[in-house]
């Protein structure tokens, strides 16, 4: 009985204070208000862990979650933590058994009830009320983790997800804080948005780094570099430095004109059409990196459905003249450096936000060649979506959004529960926006800890502490590095095989010959006017697919095999000659039954994607 009577006396202070501090705001009582005539809800959360999940301290964590959820949401989650073995099969049977039931129910003029709202209040062992929260269905798919840009595709098109289009109208503004924009509008597929990316740093710099001293002495600015280490400007003053006498200087007192990891230059924004086969899921996705005989430069300007061109590489002005001056500048001894602690006029470097602070402080003038690009291993890694069969759509937008912005919920799912799966522990450090001093925080995990999760798995890298003193700064200049990012052109292209039958054989032939190309030829050129004199070659011919063909395979010889319908097979001259002629082409044909290359693909993209509209 005294326990009753305490219990309700702690009802009343409550409330006595709930209306008490909303008595100085008419719109803490509404929010107040509205929150009363909220019926309960209960959502299911699938998540993959890490294996070793101890599923007492899980449920623990799952407990105290619901603490939150319930207070702020009315809303309880059932977490289901799966090992990343059997997770997307283990979904994609819920979905089924789901539409199944539904179906079944529909036959026999029913309703699936999956009681999940309530109204209902019980008592508790004190005999007050409490919220009565319903039961889910096990089945039920509310929230879910998703880490593959096919199976993303794949539910989308089964109509497995909700589009959050309408969803995020509401939460845009606030989402924007602390979600990278090039991932959200990333994921859109067919221009429709299905999930919620979970903002992590992205990708690198590339940086072109001048000596200031070397600089001033030979330009008045260094904008005339035009920020590539191609550039006319550039190829002046790294032979002026070359042309130094250095006669009697120490050997580490040496100054090289260049520097580059390994002793090798990248052409730099260069888009090559190449597609490879993904062997988990069977898809052929793009391979923008890898050398490929057709291809175009993107610029720092372009951004998502940028227009890229496609054309055999070396009837490219641009790319034969700074083709010709990397050939230059790897085969002319004492030109370039590989060691990072030589003395170097110029030096192209990659690296985080915080690299360009340390060139700097080495007496750098330091350019940015290309900023980080959102790219679709960038977007698809790690996202959350909201299943179609889920009972409350906008109560799982809530749950999603507060994950992405909450500090508290976010490391709760990440590290469990605080002295309990982990310690909090300080740093001092500096606010790389002020220049202020700041204490910053991580955690180590307890010696008994067993709550064991991906951080990336989980949501907002950044909402969540870093898990040792070493990642504290990293992620403070991943953030920062984060707001310069820009999406790279092609993020979002995909092959519709619903709608296409593909030309995958001119796929692989292509990418066998281009591989051979730059083995057999392009690596072997040891002069600059090699380059220019294979340029004239194959512009000579590059409209004529017979004959392109026939110059490629006197070049890199008649041996070169291509693994097609799990057979290898030997390059012929029809097959590259249809290969190309295709390329060259770029036109859907037969109505979209067929496509005759990938460029025509992604032009039928750029059109019906929604992103130029």
């Amino acid at each position: 009985m005294l326990k009753r009577l305490m219990a309700l006396v702690l009802v009343v202070l409550m409330l006595a204070v709930v209306f008490t501090s909303c008595a100085d705001d008419g719109d803490a009582i509404k929010e107040t208000t509205d929150e009363a005539s909220r019926y309960t809800t209960t959502l299911n959360l699938w998540l993959i862990a890490e294996e070793g999940m101890d599923a007492e301290q899980a449920k623990a964590v799952n407990d105290a979650i619901n603490k939150i959820t319930k207070q702020k949401f009315r809303t309880q989650l059932n977490i289901k933590y799966m090992t990343e073995e059997g997770y997307y099969a283990a979904l994609e049977k819920a979905f089924t058994d789901h539409k199944a039931a539904i179906a079944e129910a529909k036959k026999n003029g029913t309703t699936l009830r999956t009681e999940s709202t309530s109204e209902e209040t019980i008592l508790n062992e004190y005999g007050v009320p409490e919220l009565k929260y319903p039961t889910a269905l096990d089945f039920q798919v509310d929230i879910l983790f998703m880490n593959s840009a096919d199976k993303y595709r794949e539910y989308a098109d089964k109509g497995w997800l909700v589009s959050l289009d309408t969803h995020l109208e509401d939460t845009a503004v606030k989402l924007s804080y602390y979600v990278n924009g090039e991932m959200l509008d990333a994921v859109r597929y067919l221009d429709i948005p299905y999930g919620i990316p979970n903002n992590t740093t992205i990708d690198e710099y590339t940086y072109l780094a001048v000596d200031e001293k070397l600089l001033n002495d030979y330009l008045t600015s260094p904008e005339q570099l035009e920020d590539s280490v191609f550039s006319d400007k550039s190829y002046q003053f790294l032979n002026y430095i070359f042309s130094m006498d250095q006669s009697g200087v120490a050997a580490e007192d040496k100054i090289y004109p260049l520097y580059a990891e390994g002793g090798k230059l990248d052409i730099g924004m260069m888009h090559y059409w190449g597609y490879k086969l993904d062997a988990a899921s069977g898809y052929y996705v793009p391979d923008p990196a890898s050398f490929s005989i057709f291809g175009d430069f993107y610029y720092a300007e372009s951004v998502r459905g940028s227009a890229i061109g496609c054309a055999n590489v070396l009837t490219n002005n641009r790319y034969v003249d700074f083709l010709s001056k990397k050939v230059e500048y790897e085969n002319t001894e004492g030109f370039i450096t590989s060691d990072p602690e030589a003395n170097a006029a110029m030096k192209v470097v990659k690296g985080g936000w915080e690299k360009k602070a340390e060139l700097e402080a080495q007496g750098y003038t330091v350019l940015s060649i290309e900023t980080p690009r959102v790219d679709d291993t960038t977007a698809y890694e790690s996202m959350f979506c909201v299943g179609a069969y889920t009972d409350n759509e906008e109560r799982s937008v809530e749950i999603l959004t507060y994950l992405n912005t909450n500090a508290e919920l976010r490391n709760l799912l990440q590290y469990g529960i605080q002295d309990v799966n982990y310690t909090l522990n300080t740093v001092e450090g500096v606010d790389l926006e002020t220049g202020e001093p700041k204490t910053y925080s991580y955690v180590t995990p307890t010696a008994d800890n067993r709550y064991l999760m991906d951080i990336n798995k989980t949501g907002n890298v950044f909402m969540a502490y870093p898990d040792s003193e070493e990642k504290v700064m990293q992620w403070e200049y991943g953030k920062m590095q984060n707001k310069e990012a820009t999406a790279y052109p092609t993020v979002g292209v995909h092959f519709d095989y619903g709608s296409y039958k593909l030309d995958t054989k001119s796929i692989e032939v292509l990418a066998a010959v281009s591989a051979a190309f730059e083995e057999k030829v392009l690596d072997v050129i040891t002069n600059p006017a090699d380059v220019v004199a294979l340029s004239g070659e194959i512009k000579a011919v590059a409209s004529n697919a017979i004959k392109m063909s026939e110059l490629l395979l006197a070049k890199i010889g008649t041996d070169v095999t291509y693994t097609y319908e799990g057979a290898t097979k030997t390059v012929t001259q029809d097959d590259l000659k249809a290969a190309i002629a295709g390329m060259n082409s770029g036109l859907l044909v037969s109505g979209k039954d067929s496509l005759q290359s990938v460029y025509a693909l992604y032009r039928d993209w750029l059109e019906n994607s929604g992103i130029n509209d």
